[in-house]
């Protein structure tokens, strides 16, 4: 797997988290890096002070974190026997807030976590996962709740037409976390690029069939050119039967062919093409197709992009 070395997991005391702890100890031993295993307490509301007599507030959530530290303590027992340098801590806030800290403040590379859906809506991210997403400076890597215990097929969306500095640097890291990942799981590794013509719809209504129909087959060579020379710059050897050029808009286009693939992992970029803005980080596309598929992801980000989270506010 490609080169991790702090890695954060966050566990949540209350469900079984045991897949991607599992997926976080592994990428540990394999990277041979540190993880760091956290809980987030929240703060206490004053109004508790007035349920629990002779205790204050500071009391009450000192109380709390000795708590989790002895729980996460049994979390961590089964990976630091197995060789693994193993941290626990208990953060305080906000859970997304404390996790994005964190990271600042102690530099990890990956943060990995059981994914929690919306629970009003089937396979739509939850709103801590989507600020997650939006917000941490690191790749992020949300393990699905039916996960299977090895990844079968991997997907790396890859976008050939990028031709600014960002969507270069997204394509590497796209493609070497893919493809480093299904070397170790022993999976297939699957490319897919979404083509489209610019304003096609305008121009079928002005050109013959003809001529539309050759536009399309030169703008189809045009963008398999492209990909070709794309892979061909990676040391990896991707099998031609496992790359995919499918037109329309990749909104629609990648959760279909993810289902219709069966596709366990998908790995891609979390950028609006259109800019990084404070506030609103994951580029529109991309969260309609995290909010669309049925499946771990892991998302990656340009070494420019600067989270709008300060250690001590959220600008």
């Amino acid at each position: 797997m490609k080169k991790f070395n702090k890695i954060l997991h966050y566990v949540s005391l209350k469900s079984d988290c045991s897949l991607s702890l599992n997926r976080a100890f592994e990428l540990a031993d394999e990277n041979n890096a540190e993880l760091t295993i956290v809980s987030v307490v929240p703060e206490v509301p004053s109004s508790v002070k007035s349920l629990i007599p002779g205790y204050d507030v500071a009391e009450i959530s000192e109380a709390l974190i000795h708590e989790q530290q002895q729980q996460l303590k049994e979390v961590a027992l089964p990976y630091r026997d197995r060789g693994v340098t193993v941290y626990e801590r208990v953060l305080q806030g906000s859970i997304y807030l404390a996790l994005i800290r964190e990271v600042l403040k102690n530099k990890h590379d990956l943060v990995i976590k059981m994914r929690d859906d919306h629970p009003d809506y089937k396979n739509r991210i939850g709103t801590l996962d989507m600020r997650i997403l939006r917000k941490c400076p690191c790749p992020v890597w949300l393990v699905h709740p039916e996960a299977k215990k090895n990844y079968h097929r991997i997907l790396a969306a890859i976008n050939p037409m990028a031709e600014d500095a960002i969507g270069k640097e997204i394509n590497t890291k796209v493609f070497e976390l893919a493809s480093s990942l299904s070397l170790l799981e022993k999976s297939e590794l699957h490319i897919v690029s979404v083509w489209d013509i610019f304003g096609e719809s305008f121009i079928k209504r002005r050109a013959n069939d003809e001529d539309f129909k050759d536009l399309q087959q030169k703008a189809l060579l045009n963008i398999r050119k492209k990909l070709d020379n794309l892979i061909e710059t990676f040391d990896f050897e991707v099998n031609p039967n496992h790359i995919h050029l499918i037109k329309g808009a990749a909104m629609y286009t990648i959760p279909s062919f993810v289902n219709q693939m069966e596709i366990d992992f998908v790995v891609m970029g979390s950028i609006a093409r259109t800019g990084i803005l404070n506030g609103f980080l994951i580029g529109n596309t991309a969260e309609k197709i995290v909010n669309s598929i049925n499946c771990s992801l892991l998302t990656v980000k340009p070494k420019s992009f600067v989270t709008p989270i300060t250690l001590d506010k959220e600008v």
